[in-house]
């Protein structure tokens, strides 16, 4: 199955207890449609799910692969028509899920948060994961988080201070600082809140921005420069393409597996653009 989705909201696409997620959403459509027997409905391992790549909470996918052995009848299974009317069955039972779903402040999509674009049989053999070509990505950020502390300060520096403590240290500049002889990276952690698990985490961290409309504005109207842009694209290069070890991405992977490799083909910075 060639399937897109909005995953606003979902708790990312593979199938976990207690949380909405592509997959269980794809598996209970195929179960309600009489594709999946009872007896190996729960358990994705019974029907050979597998998955081109997983996607975390609220990330979206234009085209992601998923396959699966199901029940479909031979003349079905053996007829383009027949195939094409049950991925609009299985279409209809998805936008079916989707409207019954509740959730405060949830945007209403006209057709569905799950889209199945192509259904195409497959040899037992195959395996969405191992058989993948390539994948693509796509991150999206403000061009302002790439802006150095000197010219666009985001902490909370004047909140609460006196004047003269208004003035930016060295360390808040480099994010390092040395002490004993020993240098240490700074790193901006939420300060333990116990808000930490809420969806509204973000609020607490931009309220002293949001207090200020004139340095807001500074913000969306800051551009990257071009030999910013320039060593961007040099840093993703240098940095990233080609066959590395990422054992430091994952908890307890030991770095001399091959599991912990990946070759990246290409890694761009894009130019500027403008976004709704």
């Amino acid at each position: 199955m060639i399937v897109g989705y909005n995953g606003s909201d979902f708790s990312g696409s593979q199938k976990n207890p207690n949380v909405r997620t592509v997959e269980g959403e794809l598996e209970k459509a195929l179960y309600e449609m009489g594709c999946i027997n009872k007896l190996n409905f729960g358990d994705l391992k019974k029907i050979g799910w597998n998955r081109a790549t997983r996607t975390d909470k609220s990330v979206h996918a234009l085209q992601n692969t998923f396959s699966c052995k199901v029940h479909i009848e031979r003349a079905q299974r053996e007829s383009d028509v027949g195939m094409e009317q049950f991925r609009h069955k299985l279409n209809e039972a998805l936008k079916k899920q989707t409207d019954s779903y509740t959730c405060p402040d949830r945007v209403q999509m006209k057709d569905g948060e799950i889209k199945v674009f192509c259904i195409i049989e497959v040899s037992n053999r195959f395996n969405a994961k191992n058989q993948t070509s390539h994948r693509d990505y796509s991150y999206y950020l403000p061009t302002f988080l790439l802006a150095p502390n000197t010219e666009l300060y985001l902490g909370k520096l004047g909140t609460s201070l006196r004047p003269e403590e208004q003035v930016l240290r060295q360390e808040d500049i480099t994010g390092q600082k040395v002490v004993n002889g020993i240098t240490i990276t700074k790193r901006h952690a939420n300060e333990g809140d116990q808000r930490d698990g809420c969806e509204d985490f973000m609020d607490r961290d931009i309220q002293h921005l949001v207090a200020n409309p004139q340095f807001l504005k500074r913000l969306y109207a800051y551009r990257l420069p071009a030999d910013s842009q320039h060593k961007l694209h040099k840093t993703f290069k240098d940095t990233f393409e080609g066959t590395k070890k990422y054992h430091n991405y994952t908890k307890d992977m030991d770095p001399n597996k091959n599991a912990a490799s990946r070759y990246m083909l290409e890694l761009t910075a894009n130019e500027f653009m403008y976004v709704n």
